[in-house]
């Protein structure tokens, strides 16, 4: 079997993407809470779970 491989661009996109959904659906959670909407928390998450996204995402293997 031979790895076809993402290309770092690809990784980081998806990585953003990813982020960015997550950080937008757990404000919205807050939100509905009645809690304080706060950037700092907003920016982390994306930054975080963007990045945790981007280094998960692995070339996945393919039959010849």
């Amino acid at each position: 079997m031979a790895n076809s491989k993402l290309p770092l661009q690809v990784r980081i996109k998806a990585g953003l993407i990813g982020g960015l959904i997550f950080a937008l659906l757990t404000a919205g959670f807050e939100y509905v809470d009645d809690k304080d909407f706060s950037i700092i928390k907003f920016i982390i998450r994306f930054i975080i779970f963007g990045t945790v996204m981007g280094i998960i995402i692995r070339p996945k293997k393919v039959k010849k």
